[in-house]
């Protein structure tokens, strides 16, 4: 079985390239794609298929849910499993987002090994592949950064 492709799509920057520096990492998952915003998103999924999006709900242009919405109504001969970044925990976005077609959600702050699982499951492989880590303060530092980002940028204008 080949390696799981994913495109990682949030507005916060520092927060995309936390993931793309763990998944690479990553012996059974590769990051094919990354955007910033909802529009880029759609333009990348024009010319890529990833197995699994992992995608924000909340982004300038269009949002998560519009993401979805559009990915559900175009048609397109395939379609990612979608696992959807939250701030929030509300129940009608949530709900939304699962007859939209959302996979699963993750709230933020999360581990990144909980996402790389959740991307697993979604994917029907249970299987833990992870290069050894060079050091082992490192995980930790990665855990203490993503949540530094989150809690910082998530509402920056």
């Amino acid at each position: 079985m080949g390696k799981i492709s994913v495109c990682l799509v949030d507005d916060n920057r520092e927060l995309v390239q936390l993931m793309e520096e763990y998944f690479g990492e990553q012996e059974d998952i590769e990051v094919i794609g990354a955007a910033y915003n909802g529009r880029e998103c759609l333009d990348m999924l024009d010319e890529l298929e990833p197995d699994v999006l992992v995608l924000d709900i909340i982004m300038p242009h269009i949002d998560g849910l519009g993401v979805l919405n559009t990915i559900r109504s175009e048609s397109h001969a395939h379609n990612p499993n979608v696992i959807m970044l939250t701030a929030f925990g509300q129940e009608e976005v949530m709900k939304k987002a699962v007859d939209l077609g959302a996979s699963y959600f993750i709230l933020k702050p999360f581990e990144l090994d909980n996402l790389a699982e959740q991307i697993r499951q979604v994917e029907g492989t249970d299987t833990v592949k992870q290069a050894p880590s060079k050091k082992s303060g490192g995980k930790e530092r990665k855990k203490k950064d993503l949540e530094a980002n989150i809690t910082n940028s998530s509402f920056a204008p």
